[in-house]
């Protein structure tokens, strides 16, 4: 696998004809969504990498594969950068846009950078993770209902997060507020969004648990 020098084809040009028909087609938000899941295909070869076993008496190949996660931590970082600065630019025209929109975007920016502490254990991206999520649920908070999918969506994503940092406890708090509030208002008479909301819950309580154990 690590015969020659690494080159990572991940199909993900930022600046390509792709990226700028999703921004004029579908939107920011699509776009976003294209360039973040870069970074999560870059943070998923990283971890796929690193379990690999040192061969003994192959320095060549255990060289090779460091080199190969380096490369693939510049490719995340880059794309992230590209992301956060479509991101940032965007979310400054505060009066262009929806509030849920607004509170996506900052989900979206809270994931990439989850991706990159993820990636490299810093202290930096997971603040940053941080500062986006709680943006991100301040707006949610005054403007979705804790069952929406957007908000289930964001707590997601929090959950996620606390399951990389498992000893931050005031996260931790705010991921078992919103979680409980949500299965205060579940409507069972309400089937389609009764299930919606069940399995949104199922999957905040596993990495919730998952979190704590860690």
């Amino acid at each position: 696998m690590f015969e020659s020098s690494p080159k990572l084809q991940l199909n993900i040009k930022p600046h390509s004809e792709l990226f700028s028909l999703l921004m004029e087609v579908h939107g920011i938000q699509s776009a976003e969504e294209y360039l973040k899941q870069g970074v999560r295909r870059c943070r998923n070869a990283v971890r796929t990498c690193s379990r690999f076993e040192e061969v003994s008496g192959s320095r060549a190949k255990e060289f090779l594969k460091q080199e190969f996660i380096e490369h693939l931590k510049g490719e995340a970082m880059s794309l992230s950068d590209t992301a956060i600065e479509v991101l940032d630019n965007a979310l400054s025209a505060r009066e262009s846009l929806e509030l849920l929109t607004r509170v996506n975007l900052l989900r979206i920016k809270g994931d990439i950078h989850r991706y990159l502490f993820e990636i490299t254990g810093e202290r930096r991206d997971r603040d940053n993770a941080l500062q986006a999520y709680n943006e991100s649920l301040l707006l949610a908070d005054i403007s979705l209902r804790p069952t929406e999918v957007a908000y289930m969506n964001l707590v997601c994503s929090m959950t996620s997060l606390l399951k990389s940092d498992p000893k931050n406890h005031r996260l931790a708090g705010t991921c078992k507020h919103c979680f409980q509030t949500a299965l205060s208002l579940l409507d069972p008479f309400d089937k389609d969004s009764y299930q919606q909301t069940t399995a949104f819950l199922q999957l905040i309580r596993t990495n919730l648990v998952g979190g704590y154990h860690s």
